[in-house]
């Protein structure tokens, strides 16, 4: 993430939502992501959002060494993984793909 955000930080117009998001995506509520290892509300909306988007496409996705998963599936997954995710967040995620 770091370097992607120092790649991406060069253009004079990146916007900085699209700056934190590269750079922070891996970060987690609970402490235990990185690079820095933010926490609750040190991550920025956007970086929550994008974190839980990001995931469920790597779930959701065919990959050469994976099969995808259902949506059913990842959303399982998802929940369990406590101090991941937004919880509040995951949950409309989750409630704006069953609308």
């Amino acid at each position: 993430p770091q370097r992607g955000y120092d790649l991406l930080s060069r253009q004079t117009d990146m916007p900085d939502a699209v700056l934190d998001i590269c750079r922070h995506h891996h970060e987690r509520p609970d402490g235990r992501g990185y690079p820095q290892g933010l926490a609750g509300k040190q991550i920025s909306v956007p970086v929550r959002i994008a974190s839980i988007c990001d995931v469920y496409d790597a779930l959701t996705s065919k990959r050469p060494y994976k099969k995808a998963w259902t949506p059913a599936q990842a959303a399982e997954f998802m929940a369990a993984q406590k101090g991941q995710f937004d919880g509040p967040l995951l949950k409309r995620f989750f409630c704006c793909l069953s609308n």
